[in-house]
Formats: structure tokens, sequence, C-alpha cells
């Protein structure tokens, strides 16, 4: 149920956010808004990346060990496994592609750091990245309105 809550609640927000906008910010002064976003919206993500990287253990969650499996099995095998050969087989390649090779870069320094942490350095990029490829597009596709761009934005770094 805390959900659904959550999702009203950023509706209610995005609607607020949308008549603050329109009412005080008009003209030349709106062109700054999706650029501002996309800014709060990058130091916001790495923060809280930073922040969570730090308390949080990488072995935390429904099925790490499975994960842990898949690159280790791509590491060991080099191929990817057939999605019967294990629990978290199923999942799409790339992002353990991504970091059997992140492990393999960061082998010789394992002593010196924690492997495990950095392997969240990807999903992490992989946000920010779509967030300023929906950031483009926005204004693109929206060029004439900049308040449109700024939700599209929005959007894009409120997603998981």
């Amino acid at each position: 149920m805390q959900e659904r809550d959550d999702d009203i609640f950023d509706f209610f927000g995005f609607a607020w956010v949308w008549g603050v906008g329109r009412l005080f910010l008009k003209g030349s002064r709106m062109r700054i808004l999706p650029g501002a976003a996309f800014i709060a919206i990058l130091m916001g993500g790495v923060y809280c990346f930073l922040a969570k990287m730090v308390r949080i253990d990488s072995f935390t969650g429904f099925d790490p060990t499975g994960h842990l499996d898949y690159i280790f099995y791509i590491l060991k095998n080099q191929r990817v496994p057939l999605s019967t050969e294990g629990w978290s087989m199923f999942h799409p390649p790339f992002f353990y592609l991504l970091s059997a090779r992140f492990l393999e870069i960061l082998g010789p320094f394992f002593p010196l750091v924690r492997p495990f942490h950095l392997l969240k350095v990807i999903p992490f990029l992989c946000g920010l990245g779509n967030v300023g490829v929906a950031y483009a597009l926005g204004r693109m596709v929206f060029k004439r309105d900049p308040l449109k761009v700024f939700f599209v934005v929005v959007m894009a770094g409120s997603f998981p």
C-alpha cells in the first residue's frame, strides 16, 4: 500500500510544481527550469548514490548471490549462461557482461577496493544516462515549451 501512496504524492507534487511554474515562471525565466531540474536531479542522484554505497552492504537485497553467480559464471566460462543454468540466469545479459568486464579490470586492485560495492556504479551511470537522454529528447520534441521539458526531466529522474 505504501507504493500507491507514494504515487499519489508524486502526482500531486508534480501538479503543484506545474501550477507554480505556470504562475511564476513566464517568458524568458522559464527557459532555465529544465536545466535547473536536470542539474538538481544529477546532484541529488550523486548524493543518494554515495550515501547508499557507503551504508548499504553489497549483499543486501532479495537475491544478491544469484546475481553474483551470474557474473562469476560469465567470468569462468566466457559466455552467457542458459536461463536454466541458475536461479538468476534468466535476466538479460548486458548488465552482467558489463559487470564481469568491470570485475576483470578491477581484479588487480581487489585488496585495495571492495569490488562488489563498485558494481553499483554501472546501474547508477545508466540511470543518469537515462535522465540525460530524456533531457535531450525533451528539448528536441518540445522546443517551444520548457515546462514540458522540465516534466520530462523530472519524470525520468523519478524512476528508480
